[in-house]
């Protein structure tokens, strides 16, 4: 018979082997088990995105339709942003120090309240997804919601659970109580935040507008109630964000329209003084009109100042052809002075009186 030493001893290495053993499994497979939770939070992404994708596929169309993922504050403004540059996911904006949205864990998120930095993932398509934590019945519950670039219609969700019960509180995780939330809405016309409501009876007994409203699973009502809770309690955090969303896309609709009747009276008033351009050229055909001499006497009756500089103009034209004549004159003065000319003069007069003297004789 082995003594207690023995047993002791022989028990204490047997404990050490196998904590060995699982330690050395846990190490090795850790990677494993990292890369295995990251694809299957990149499928839940992109299935609220409604994208469906298997997990060899999940980290490509994941790079492919996820543009760009954010840390908001619950101002709404963005503290960082990270954007997928040939795989690598790199910031290009905000603080340095804030990690990227995917590796962001929501929960720890929603501890901080106020300080809280929240994730926020960017479709290509223009979709916003968010992630939701909460508490079902039995443990935790978490999803994502992804909603539309008016940043108030709900496109998709997803929901998981850590141990609901099955068949109940389970049922949040199937495609079937999931499909009731596209085209909800999250806000109300005025801009009151409301969230979605799962109503335990159906829509119908919801008091407000429907469209506020699924319908809760039959016998889980706590966990209905979780869900309930869970979308309030974490969206309240992006209500901010969404509102500057969509004063965003008013100001990009708005802004256009308001920019456009901001430049509307501009162009009002710029047609008033068109036609003084359109007058200021006119002198210019003028010119050019008393150039073209066939056109002229059309447009001088039109414009009666454009007549006078050209009647003026036109009057000292004979002015210098005046004073050139003078000018030719007394050349022809100076040459009179040659005697040639007076001796010419002379005998045609004395030729003239001897004429005159014959005939009286």
């Amino acid at each position: 018979m082995f003594s207690n030493r023995y047993t002791f001893l022989y028990t204490g290495i047997l404990v050490v082997a196998v904590a060995v053993v699982l330690a050395l499994a846990a190490t090795l497979l850790q990677p494993l088990q990292t890369r295995n939770q990251k694809v299957a939070k990149m499928q839940e992404i992109l299935k609220a995105a409604g994208e469906t994708v298997d997990a060899k596929q999940a980290e490509e169309r994941y790079n492919s339709l996820i543009g760009a993922e954010l840390r908001v504050d619950e101002q709404g403004v963005v503290r960082a942003e990270y954007q997928n540059q040939n795989g690598d996911w790199r910031q290009i904006e905000g603080d340095p120090s804030v990690k990227r949205a995917f590796d962001c864990n929501m929960k720890a998120e929603l501890a901080k309240g106020e300080q809280g930095l929240y994730p926020v993932f960017v479709g290509a398509d223009g979709l916003y997804i968010v992630p939701l934590e909460g508490k079902g019945l039995w443990g935790s519950i978490w999803g994502y919601v992804a909603v539309e670039n008016d940043f108030n219609t709900i496109a998709g969700v997803t929901f998981g659970h850590k141990s609901e019960t099955p068949g109940l509180g389970a049922e949040i995780a199937t495609d079937g109580f999931q499909s009731h939330f596209k085209g909800k809405k999250l806000f109300e016309p005025t801009g009151e935040f409301v969230s979605i409501t799962v109503q335990k009876g159906g829509e119908a007994k919801y008091a407000g507008d429907v469209s506020h409203a699924v319908d809760a699973v039959s016998g889980g009502t706590i966990t209905s109630n979780g869900v309930t809770a869970m979308l309030r309690d974490c969206l309240r955090h992006y209500v901010a964000f969404f509102e500057k969303g969509r004063a965003g896309i008013c100001a990009d609709t708005l802004a256009q329209d308001s920019i456009a009747e901001e430049v509307l009276p501009a162009p009002v008033s710029a047609p008033a003084p068109a036609p003084a351009p359109v007058a200021k050229p006119l002198p210019r055909p003028v010119n050019t009109d008393t150039v073209a001499r066939p056109v002229a006497p059309v447009e001088e009756p039109a414009p009666a100042p454009a007549p006078q500089p050209t009647a003026e103009e036109a009057a000292p034209a004979p002015a210098p052809e005046k004073v050139e004549q003078p000018e030719v004159e007394p050349q022809t003065v100076e040459t009179p002075d040659d005697t040639p000319a007076e001796n010419d003069s002379t005998q045609d007069s004395k030729k003239g009186k001897k004429q005159k003297t014959a005939k009286k004789n």
